[in-house]
């Protein structure tokens, strides 16, 4: 006799209520995002803000508890240092840059003449399609009105940059404010929520998770932005060495591009080649330059960054890909630099979570050996 229908695509209740939970889950996943990318303007400051405490913790501590200054003061200390850093930085290359600015229509117009050869056959081929599309076109029918055409005015190029400014300028206030009033509080926000811990196993991982996140995330970008500041340091000397103008300048954008992953060091291998096309005639010195660039790139990227950086911190190269594309997308330029340090936190947090060490295992750069699971039975 046959079973009922019913017993027979009958679903277990563990695996409906795991449906259940894993469709919950998505839902928050997507409402987070969501709530993200409609959210940035704010988001963005609070976020550098949280990243910077955690970085600059390392340095509060040492004033706090070594040097016995007062936290609030320390606080200011450290905060008006980085603003104070932050604007002899800008200044300093605001002048190169202006410079540069200036004389871009004239960079333009040389690059143009001297890729002339390769982008004739281009405009050939435009030349062809516009003329294809005219012959294409019918003819218009006699008594039959002008089309109207409507021109919607967007906003101007002065009008742009002033609400880019403000939206700036409100996010860096909120950013200060938020770093000081962090660093200023110390571990007290760390001891709140250690209370609201329920019994004392789950208070002392609280406090391992946070001390682990703030050790490792501060080595991780102190290490990075001190790499990074030397790649800039040598680009720029190298291009002063090779002849190339404002030299202090490429070696800027290559260290702040290098921040980002794959796209920063080609972005700066592009613009650093274009340079080279424009400023010198002959092949082997137009070669130089981004040759030099590339050199610096690679014995940072397979060399000093995996020597220096904790194994622990080494990232899988397809999750840092996937996290530039998210971030960028939803946050921008900001996103785009902060996509690679987000990521590090989430894999640290996996990595004291029970519960999330397997995204801690497929965030990591290292595969570990995995035994096989599947073997060859005898029939």
């Amino acid at each position: 006799m046959s079973e009922p229908v019913d017993e027979i695509v009958s679903i277990p209740k563990a695996t409906a209520m795991s449906v259940t939970s894993g469709t919950v889950t998505g839902l928050f996943v997507m409402g987070l995002f969501y709530t993200a990318y409609f959210a940035r303007s704010i988001l963005i400051p609070i976020t550098m803000a949280l990243i910077l405490s955690q970085v600059l913790a390392p340095l509060m501590r040492l004033l706090s508890k070594r040097m016995r200054i007062p936290v609030p003061i320390s606080a200011s200390v450290v905060v008006i240092g980085l603003v104070v850093a932050f604007g002899f930085s800008v200044i300093a290359l605001s002048k190169p840059a202006s410079e540069w600015m200036d004389t871009l229509p004239s960079v333009i117009a040389e690059l143009e003449r001297k890729l002339r050869p390769i982008g004739g056959t281009m405009k050939d081929v435009q030349e062809t399609a516009r003329q294809v599309e005219a012959m294409t076109d019918t003819a218009k029918e006699p008594g039959r009105d002008k089309p109207l055409t409507v021109v919607v005015r967007g906003p101007s190029i002065a009008e742009m940059f002033l609400g880019q400014t403000m939206v700036f300028s409100v996010g860096v206030s909120v950013m200060v404010a938020l770093l000081l009033f962090l660093l200023a509080a110390g571990d007290s926000v760390l001891r709140q929520a250690v209370t609201i811990a329920p019994n004392f196993n789950e208070k002392k991982r609280v406090v391992e998770i946070a001390r682990e996140t703030e050790g490792e995330i501060s080595r991780y970008l102190a290490s990075i932005s001190v790499i990074n500041i030397v790649v800039g340091i040598l680009v720029g000397c190298a291009m002063w060495t090779l002849g190339m103008p404002n030299p202090s300048l490429w070696g800027a954008m290559a260290g702040l591009f290098n921040f980002v992953p794959f796209i920063g060091g080609l972005a700066s291998l592009v613009i650093i080649t274009l340079v080279s096309i424009v400023t010198f005639d002959s092949t082997w010195e137009t070669a130089l330059p981004p040759l030099a660039y590339l050199v610096i790139h690679l014995l940072e990227g397979q060399i000093v960054t995996p020597l220096v950086v904790s194994r622990r911190l080494l990232l899988n190269p397809i999750a840092i890909l996937l996290s530039l594309i998210v971030w960028t997308w939803m946050w921008g330029v900001a996103g785009t630099l902060l996509a690679v340090p987000i990521l590090a936190i989430f894999k640290i947090i996996c990595d004291r979570v029970d519960g999330l060490s397997p995204i801690a295992t497929l965030l990591s750069h290292q595969r570990p050996a995995v035994a096989p699971v599947i073997e060859k039975t005898q029939p």
